[in-house]
């Protein structure tokens, strides 16, 4: 297997190839910021752990704590209860939908997706 690909933009970006990727995208206003504020907390403290583990991942069950988060983000979206749902609309859903389709075999190849109102869901590789 060939190494990762890494190319800068304003980050990093480690492309493995052959790799899959579950990417969720949503509408700017999905979210309230309280929910903003606390995964951002959650993701910092993560990050903290594991620098004073020095290096000793088994101290700490990364991974759960990435999912429970992504659990907890995925809930929030779900429910669709703040913001706006723009993509319940037929016509929207249809351009992003569109859009998804048109780039698969150009810079991704694209496994399956949901649109959601205020969100995305893709499986890509």
């Amino acid at each position: 297997m060939d190494e990762p690909r890494e190319y800068r933009r304003n980050l990093p970006h480690i492309q493995p190839e052959e790799g899959i990727f579950f990417i969720t995208f949503r509408l700017k206003d999905s979210l309230p910021l309280s929910v903003i504020d606390r995964l951002k907390k959650n993701a910092l403290r993560r990050e903290i752990d594991i620098i004073s583990s020095k290096g000793d991942l088994h101290k700490i069950d990364k991974e759960n704590k990435h999912f429970e988060d992504f659990i907890e983000f995925d809930a929030y979206l779900d429910r669709a209860t703040f913001g706006t749902t723009y993509l319940e609309d037929p016509k929207v859903a249809t351009i992003v939908a569109n859009t998804i389709h048109y780039l698969d075999g150009k810079d991704f190849t694209l496994i399956c997706y949901c649109i959601m109102p205020n969100h995305v869901h893709l499986i890509i590789y």
